[in-house]
C-alpha cells in the first residue's frame, strides 16, 4: 500500500464523518502497511484534505497480487460450491 492509498483512506473516512487516524487508516489498510507509509500519508492528508489523487496510482495491482487475488477468488468459489452441496443435503 502507497501514500497515495491512505490519503484515499483519509478522504473516506472523512466524507463517512469520522476525523482520520492512525488506528482508522490501520483497520482499513492492508495488514502488511508499514507504520512511517500510513504517518506521511496522514501528514498530506492534512496538510491538503481535497487533493486529488489519481485512480491509477492507487488501483495499479501487480501480477504477484493479481494471481493471489485470483487464488483467493477460486478457493471462495470453491467453498461457496461446497455449501450450496451442504444445503441441499440438508433440504433433501
Amino acid at each position: 500500500m502507497n501514500t497515495a492509498e491512505i490519503i484515499r483512506i483519509c478522504q473516506t473516512l472523512s466524507q463517512q464523518g469520522k476525523e482520520p487516524s492512525i488506528a482508522l487508516i490501520k483497520s482499513r489498510a492492508d495488514k502488511g502497511t508499514p507504520m512511517p507509509t500510513v504517518i506521511s500519508g496522514l501528514q498530506q492528508w492534512r496538510a491538503n484534505p481535497s487533493l486529488d489523487i489519481p485512480l491509477d496510482e492507487t488501483t495499479k495491482v501487480t501480477n504477484d497480487e493479481k494471481q493471489t487475488l485470483e487464488q483467493r477468488v477460486q478457493t471462495l468459489e470453491q467453498e461457496v460450491a461446497e455449501l450450496k452441496a451442504s444445503l441441499l443435503r440438508l433440504i433433501a
